[in-house]
Order: structure tokens, then sequence, then C-alpha cells
């Protein structure tokens, strides 16, 4: 479970901060340098925890780093879904958006917020680490050759060929569409982490992004 969910967590994390969509925002607050910074660090966990599925972990310090690996992954897939839920609310057209404002004025608190989430999961990051070194937990086979590391700019499955969600994004989208409705209509993507939020938000957008942003104005 460790090994598949930090795996998808990476890609998740590095298509986000890649996105074209978003790009000009990260990178314009030096949040996509933080990103990016936590992404590498993830590679170099993951280099200890590639095995942990395969092996049968006994000792409870072991069993704990894995814990804590785990719960870091859902506290940054928590992240990028509350930050990419507040972008079609409260930050709709990113680049027309940021063009209306000067660099050194702009102050948008759902980004400045994400920022700061992104350096306490990296100071968190730090924690688990040096409780690793310190306790001298060693998850990988002192024998096994390392393996190379997977090329995460590519995702392997990429979101369109994800089967099981279409009646939850047809159903999403009604809502959005309904016309009958002329009050503002907001719909929330919840859910305990791992289950598929965010690849269910990017797949929506990902099907509808021009039907959808017809429908509204933006700056």
């Amino acid at each position: 479970m460790a090994e598949v969910l930090l795996a998808s967590v990476l890609r998740t994390l590095t298509a986000f901060a890649f996105g074209k969509t978003i790009e000009k925002a990260l990178s314009l607050y030096g949040i996509r340098a933080e990103v990016e910074k936590l992404i590498r660090e993830l590679n170099y966990i993951q280099a200890f925890i590639k095995d942990v599925d395969r092996k049968h972990i006994v000792e409870e310090r072991q069993m704990q780093w894995v814990k804590d690996v785990i719960d870091i992954s859902y506290q940054i897939e928590d992240a990028v879904d509350i930050f990419l839920s507040e972008c079609p609310e409260k930050f709709p057209g990113i680049r027309g958006h940021l063009a209306c404002f000067p660099k050194k004025i702009t102050k948008i608190p759902f980004l400045n917020e994400f920022q700061e989430d992104i350096k306490k999961i990296r100071g968190r990051i730090c924690e688990i680490e040096e409780y690793r070194r310190r306790y001298e937990i060693n998850i990988l086979d002192e024998h096994k050759v390392p393996q190379p590391e997977p090329n995460l700019d590519h995702p392997i499955i990429d979101d369109s060929e994800v089967i099981g969600f279409d009646t939850d994004v047809d159903n999403i989208v009604e809502r959005l569409f309904d016309e009958a409705n002329k009050s503002l209509v907001v719909v929330s993507i919840v859910g305990p982490g791992g289950v598929g939020k965010t690849t269910l938000a990017r797949k929506l957008c990902g099907r509808y992004t021009d039907s959808l942003l017809s429908r509204f104005n933006y700056c």
C-alpha cells in the first residue's frame, strides 16, 4: 500500500507542479520551487520504501516510520485537493487574473496557505528522516540492487484511461449545468485520503474544461 500510495502522490504532485493551467501562479509566488523540493525529498524517501509492500515488517520502529510516510502522503493529497477546490471558486482563469495585478502587491490568501502547508509538510519529512537515521531504521534489503526511478514527468496511467469515475463526473457536470437553479452552485469533492478526489477533479477538468469555462465570466 505504501509504495503504491507514494507513487500515486508523486505522479499527482508532479503533474500539478508542471501543469500549464497553474504554472504561472505557482512560479509567481515561489510555490513551484517549494513543490519541486518536496518532490525531490519524496523521491528520496521512495528509495527506502519501495520494498515495504513486498516484505514482512516486524519491527515496530519500521512500522511507525511507514505509517508516518503514509500520513504525509495523505497530507500532500489533501493540500493539493484543497488548492484545486479553491482555484475555480476564488481564482478562476488563473492566467488572466494574475495579469490584472502587479506582482508585488498581489495577495491571494489560499496561495499563501498552500505555500505554508507545503513548508509544514517538508518540515515533517525532515523530522521522520531524522528519526530514521537516529533509530537506524532500514527498509531496504542490504544486498538488493536499487532499481531506476520511474519518469514521473509522464505518468504511466493517464487520467482519461481511469475507469470508475464516469458516473461521478456526470453527476457533478449535471449539477454545474443545471440552468433551472439560478443560485451559486458549489460542488465539493470530499473523502478520506487516497480515494481518488484529485483524479476525479482532474478527469472532470480534462473532459469539460472548455464547456465549463464558456459558461463563466472571469478576468
